[in-house]
């Protein structure tokens, strides 16, 4: 799979349909077998000219963040679904947890979270805020590796705590 230049730090995600790879500000669909490019979405104006910090792909949806905004990308026809002016946490490779009506991704300094660092939760279909847990301030704390969805709970664990953690309710 030849790239136009080197991955800007998104993961790739493979489906059914095909590997999704982030290069040179293009989002990509490659052939699984062959590494040919099928398809590409962008170069993405909606993330400002900046480039993709995680991918993820769920049911026909395309989530992209980046370090000034987040979208939604219909993958098939490869219009914007909806956009959120936030950016995704650092590090990069934290990334993007695609529930059956929710997405959950770390977010820094929201506008309902001045100054924080958070996990939020948001209505996969369109973009609104469900819920967030902020964290309270300190040296560099972050989410340390990709939330992960389970029914409504998520699981996560941060720099500043020392177990894995758990928002929401857990399934019987």
């Amino acid at each position: 799979m030849k790239l136009a230049s080197t991955s800007e730090s998104a993961a790739p995600v493979a489906t059914q349909e095909g590997v999704f790879v982030s290069s040179d500000r293009t989002l990509a669909v490659h052939d699984r077998e062959t590494g040919d490019r099928r398809h590409e979405f962008g170069p993405f104006s909606e993330l400002n000219n900046t480039s993709s910090r995680t991918v993820a792909v769920g049911d026909g949806t395309v989530f992209v963040t980046s370090a000034s905004s987040t979208v939604a990308i219909d993958r098939g026809t490869g219009t914007k679904r909806w956009r959120r002016d936030i950016s995704a946490s650092y590090p990069s490779g934290v990334g993007i947890c695609v529930g059956s009506e929710t997405v959950v991704f770390p977010v820094s300094d929201p506008e309902y979270a001045l100054g924080k660092e958070t996990i939020s939760a948001f209505v996969r279909e369109s973009g609104e805020l469900r819920w967030h847990y902020s964290f309270e301030l300190g040296f560099d704390h972050h989410v340390t590796l990709p939330p992960v969805l389970v029914n409504e709970a998520v699981f996560f664990t941060a720099t500043h705590i020392d177990d894995l953690r758990i928002l929401g309710d857990l399934p019987e």
